[in-house]
Formats: C-alpha cells, structure tokens, sequence
C-alpha cells in the first residue's frame, strides 16, 4: 500500500495500512508525553472474527524504551506516523515478551490488537 494518511475510522484499518512500516518511528501520546515506539511486526489473522466483516483481525508489535512497567495495563491511546498521521483511540499497552528477538538493547514491548 503507498503512503497515505490513515482511514478516518479504525475499523477500515487493515494489516496492510502498516506492512510497509515495519522499522518505522511512531508516536504514542500518553498523559506524560509522547513516548517513541519503532514497528516491529505486522501479524494478520487468518479469517475475519465476526460474521459479515471483510477485516482479518491483525496486531501490531512495537519497540520502546524501558522502564515501563509490564504489568501497565493496556489503554485506549493515539498513535502518531509521519505519513499515517493522526491514529485516534488505538488499544494498546506493554507486553512481556523476547526483546531480543527484535533488538540487542534494553527495550519494552508494545502491542495493539484490531479485531
């Protein structure tokens, strides 16, 4: 998919809107600031979820910096991209997983999931 800004609406989000964005910097604005993130995988379903949906549920894997605990819950939070622009109200939050299978350096992981 070229570079283009975001569907105005999450639901017409698709995988493919960020496949092209893997190793990408984005931004997720918090209470306490942006806080930098680095797309690191694209993971698509097989099948749409629900009866009548097109959408294959897909979650997006992100590098960010440490120190945020994993236990933090998970929140509706804004993305930023350069090109995707503003992404409103993504569910996202820290994951326990293995960093290093995706960066030599202290890092935590981010997910968000589109069902």
């Amino acid at each position: 998919m070229s570079e283009q800004a975001a569907p105005s609406s999450l639901y017409m989000l698709r995988a493919d809107h960020f496949r092209d964005k893997v190793g990408h910097p984005f931004q997720l604005e918090t209470m306490g600031g942006a806080l930098p993130l680095t797309l690191v995988e694209v993971h698509e379903g097989e099948a749409p979820l629900f009866s009548g949906s097109e959408r294959r549920p897909f979650r997006l894997t992100f590098l960010g910096p440490p120190g945020v605990l994993p236990t933090a819950c998970h929140l509706m939070m804004n993305l930023r991209h350069a090109t995707l622009g503003l992404i409103e109200g993504v569910f996202i939050g820290p994951n326990v997983g293995d960093v290093g299978r995706y960066h030599d350096r202290p890092a935590q992981l981010w997910s968000a999931t589109f069902t």
